[in-house]
């Protein structure tokens, strides 16, 4: 029904929480690491990269860049 297997869909899911806390909050990414669900940053980083094709904190800075 979603184009993939449940752990993958609950990881997207994860990760657009994650990407959406880059971007509005000054969290360190640790913490939202562990807000969104993740046993490690390693993980949110291997997750994240897989769905954007760049780490949270490239994300993060290239984000911040087109409000300014």
């Amino acid at each position: 029904m979603f184009g993939c297997g449940f752990p993958e869909f609950v990881n997207r899911l994860r990760v657009e929480d994650a990407a959406q806390m880059l971007v509005t909050t000054d969290h360190s990414i640790a913490s939202i690491s562990v807000y969104c669900g993740f046993n490690s940053i390693r993980n949110l980083n291997l997750q994240f990269y897989r769905q954007y094709g760049m780490s949270p904190t490239e994300y993060r800075k290239a984000k911040r860049r087109e409000v300014q």
